[in-house]
């Protein structure tokens, strides 16, 4: 039976809730998982195992020689005729090495050297100067054109594989380096965007206190049904003010390790029916249907050690977050569910043996979240724009503080969504021993 008027309705225990057509069961696994570490930038890692390598040589029999010895150590190779191709090969398909020839048409291995070693895009990737030419004046003409190391003609297996081995540690070390550096200037970017937005965010409630306190002040004694007009104005946008700054403040005490952990052994499923009893009259308000489902577990089963009041505010900015974006006429559900051990390692939980794991879900029928953006929703300092306003919401903290305080609990924070369908957030935590 749906209750219209956004009631709170407690779904059959065990029973399908079939008003949300995006996600059947609670139990699918999500699409998007947070891991432990952070990612500021969608530039991939370093590589490791089989790298690719450019091979740079005018003679057909040579390529082919020099790529059966690198695919024998496990790489794969390309090839050019000439310094030009290398060059635009190289720039277009970005080796993680090059063996460059010295004496070819068009353009010789010198002059490819050079060129590629002026281009910041190929500057770090390490060239080795194969040739015949093993006099000392030639190898310092190839070194002042920037080569990284020297192999003569015929090649050795051996010292292809030493010099392959050390110069491809060298360039993976370049590579962590670099993914390090950008991770650290979208960073400082997102710190910037934050700064700028929570500046704004703080501004308007201030304003809006101002204005409503200057009306108090002006018409307040003459006109007393201006306290019942402007009062509730000045106690909300205080109530926003105050939330922003938790937000902020909560983030920076998680980060610095100065957070008080109040741990304990609990049922999540009690903690979710109480958040949807909090969240009751605010869905009725907005007329939205608001239902919690909890499907049972067996006896002893269910518990999760942790701090109740934590997992409590992941599940409120989640609810929060879905009052925020589902429309008039939409539907939320908080649900929770036992999991057994075969299933837990699904989901990244690797609970004590015997045990299973506790899934918590908010789910709602809004406006969706596109596939871009499910892994940047939990980054510090990220703010998604809404899909239907165009414009960003919040701070960019909310989900963060969720994500950190679920992996506190050595749990993670997964994503299901579709554009104009909705989306589903899941918690996952480790089942443990009854009190």
């Amino acid at each position: 039976m749906t209750i219209r008027g956004a009631a709170v309705r407690r779904a059959a225990r065990g029973s399908a809730f079939h008003p949300i057509s995006l996600h059947s069961a609670i139990l699918e696994a999500p699409v998007a998982t947070t891991s432990l570490s952070d990612t500021f930038t969608k530039l991939p890692p370093a590589r490791g195992g089989p790298v690719r390598i450019l091979v740079v040589d005018d003679v057909p029999a040579n390529i082919l020689v020099l790529s059966k010895m690198v695919k024998v150590l496990g790489h794969t190779t390309f090839s050019a005729e000439h310094g030009a191709q290398a060059i635009e090969k190289a720039k277009a398909e970005k080796p993680d090495l090059i063996l460059m020839d010295v004496m070819m048409p068009v353009m010789d291995g010198i002059e490819a050297t050079k060129r590629l070693k002026a281009d910041p895009e190929t500057r770090l990737i390490p060239i080795v100067i194969v040739t015949a030419l093993n006099d000392a004046k030639g190898r310092q003409t190839a070194a002042d054109a920037g080569a990284d190391d020297f192999l003569g003609k015929p090649v050795d297996s051996l010292e292809l594989q030493i010099r392959l081995r050390a110069l491809l540690a060298v360039k993976r070390t370049y590579d962590e380096l670099e993914a390090a550096r950008h991770r650290a200037s979208e960073a400082d970017r997102l710190k910037t965007d934050f700064l700028s937005s929570i500046s704004h965010e703080l501004r308007t409630p201030l304003t809006a206190i101002a204005s409503a306190a200057k009306i108090l002040m002006k018409h307040g004694v003459e006109k007393p049904e201006s306290v019942q007009k402007f009062a509730p104005v000045i106690a909300e946008q205080a109530a926003r003010m105050t939330r922003l700054l938790d937000e902020v403040l909560d983030l920076a005490k998680i980060e610095a390790g100065q957070v008080t952990w109040r741990d304990e052994t609990f049922l999540p499923s009690q903690a979710a029916e109480s958040v949807s009893e909090m969240f009751h009259a605010q869905a009725e308000e907005r007329g939205i249907n608001l239902a919690v489902q909890l499907r049972p577990a067996g006896p002893g089963e269910g518990y999760v050690y942790g701090d109740r009041d934590r997992i409590m505010q992941v599940l409120v900015n989640l609810t929060s977050n879905a009052l925020k974006f589902t429309p008039k006429g939409g539907s939320i559900r908080i649900a929770a569910a036992r999991i057994g051990p075969a299933e837990a390692p699904a989901w990244g939980i690797t609970p004590k043996e015997g045990r299973g794991a506790v899934l918590l879900a908010v789910e709602d029928t809004g406006a969706g979240i596109a596939p871009e953006n499910h892994e940047l929703v939990f980054e510090k300092f990220r703010q998604v724009v809404d899909e239907t306003s165009g414009k960003p919401h919040g701070t960019g903290l909310g989900l963060s503080i969720c994500k950190d305080i679920v992996e506190r609990h050595g749990g993670r924070l997964g994503l299901r969504s579709a554009i104009g369908k909705g989306s589903r957030f899941t918690v996952a935590l480790p089942e443990v021993a009854a009190p």
